[in-house]
């Protein structure tokens, strides 16, 4: 599939910036997934699988008043060893950002 440019369709391709090695291809093809758990996991022939899932809300459908709630599949993850250990440390990252500052910013 031919990338294609903001004029004619939902993807902007965006070279690497100076401070970064990373470019982009910028739109639906590059998802932005929420999730409310990591539900289920394994390992298997050297690829970690983890099955993310949100909590979601709908209206009854039987003529009762209120919601349902259900849990719904956001994700399949599946990675090496390499990115595991790549998105790891970029967990470990957040958590540490997250923490309240004790001094300045940590940024």
């Amino acid at each position: 599939m031919a990338d294609k440019s903001p004029e004619t369709g939902p993807a902007a391709v965006l070279p690497a910036a100076p401070e970064t090695s990373v470019g982009a291809v910028d739109g639906a093809i590059a998802p932005f997934i929420f999730t409310d758990n990591a539900a289920a996991l394994g390992y298997y022939n050297g690829i970690a699988h983890i099955t993310l899932t949100a909590m979601r809300f709908r209206p009854r459908n039987d003529d009762k008043p209120g919601t349902v709630a259900d849990n719904v599949v956001t994700a399949h993850l599946r990675m090496n060893l390499v990115a595991l250990a790549s998105l790891k440390a970029a967990i470990e990252k957040i958590e540490f950002l997250a923490k309240p500052a004790a001094t300045a910013s940590r940024l």
